[in-house]
């Protein structure tokens, strides 16, 4: 006898979106030093700065990286 099981898909959770706080903080180091405090690439960076959805553990990553 064979199971079926349905596959749901949901949109992608995990995303957040940063803080005007925090993208202060990124215009005030300048995208060039929180790259190099963090470690991400530029278009993270520039994502994260524009307040479109990154991932929660890269978000933590830059509050880590600048804190």
């Amino acid at each position: 006898m064979l199971d079926f099981s349905i596959l749901e898909y949901q949109p992608a959770g995990g995303m957040v979106i940063a803080d005007a706080e925090l993208i202060d903080e990124i215009a005030k180091q300048g995208v060039r030093g929180t790259i190099r405090k963090t470690g991400l690439s530029q278009h993270t960076i520039e994502a994260v700065q524009r307040g479109q959805p990154v991932r929660r553990a890269t978000l933590q990553w830059v509050l880590e990286g600048l804190g």
